[in-house]
């Protein structure tokens, strides 16, 4: 396997911390590497006192003029991103092609492609209502991670990291009504160059999976659903082993990539992770 750098750009009003350290640990062995780029867009993380633009490519002109010059440019480089992060590394990958070899984006939807009630499902709408509201940041977080996470367990465990980022970097809630605004609107120009790999959650309770089917049907790439109702929104929260492993098949067998074609995994057979079955 060529060495390989992994960039990674997580969703809404979350930042670099956010990312799951079980999940960074496995994709750490998986590719022999302590080579990551963690990002942080202006509004979140090291940067939660700047303003978030309102325009998706605002943004990434921002972020990439930051963290350039961490790319390294003699090494293959992998974008991993998630939800609005999607967003943004669609964006990035489509306005400079040569950043990036590969591309996964995982349960994201486009205003292009997808209609409302689909991109933020009505259950999820209340959700988020009830989150801007909220002003004690423990339940902000419980409710943020109760509707991105399906395994009550895993959150037990992930939340109190969640509270330590959030006492030390919160988001400010005109960021947080900033970057909801640029996702909302955000409609892509044209497809990414990059070799490019969809995944979604069948069970997600914040976007339906059905956006994921759709960007694949206009776009191409490949396609994986996950069938397990344990796993929803977050997969690098509910299933971070999981999620490591098949963005690591995938990438070491490019000629999944050649024939694009719509991928499913069982979740007790991970002898057979690509496995081709009709998408319902």
């Amino acid at each position: 396997m060529k060495s390989v750098q992994l960039i990674l750009m997580i969703g809404l009003t979350k930042e670099s911390g956010h990312w799951n350290h079980d999940f960074i640990a496995y994709i750490k062995k998986l590719y022999q590497t302590d080579d990551l780029v963690m990002i942080d867009i202006p509004g979140t993380g090291h940067y939660r006192n700047e303003k978030t633009p309102f325009r998706i490519p605002n943004i990434i002109r921002k972020t990439r003029e930051r963290y350039f010059p961490q790319l390294n440019m003699e090494k293959e480089r992998m974008l991993i991103s998630i939800s609005l992060g999607s967003m943004l590394a669609t964006e990035w990958a489509r306005q400079y092609p040569d950043d990036f070899q590969a591309l996964v984006i995982i349960n994201s939807s486009y205003r292009k492609f997808n209609r409302l009630i689909h991109r933020v499902q009505p259950k999820a709408m209340v959700s988020f209502v009830k989150i801007f509201l909220t002003k004690n940041p423990i339940r902000k977080e419980e409710n943020i991670l109760n509707l991105c996470s399906n395994n009550s367990s895993v959150r037990e465990h992930v939340l109190p990291d969640w509270l330590a980022v959030n006492r030390v970097r919160p988001v400010m809630k005109r960021n947080m009504l900033r970057q909801t605004i640029a996702g909302a609107i955000y409609k892509p120009r044209r497809k990414p160059k990059t070799r490019l790999f969809i995944i979604a959650s069948r069970h997600d309770r914040l976007a339906n999976y059905r956006c994921s089917i759709e960007i694949n049907r206009r776009w191409g790439g490949d396609l994986l659903i996950i069938r397990d109702p344990a796993i929803g929104h977050g997969i690098h929260i509910d299933a971070p082993e999981l999620l490591a492993e098949v963005i690591h098949t995938w990438y070491i067998n490019p000629k999944t990539s050649a024939s694009p074609q719509t991928l499913t995994i069982d979740t007790r057979m991970t002898d057979k992770i690509f496995s081709p079955h009709p998408v319902g």
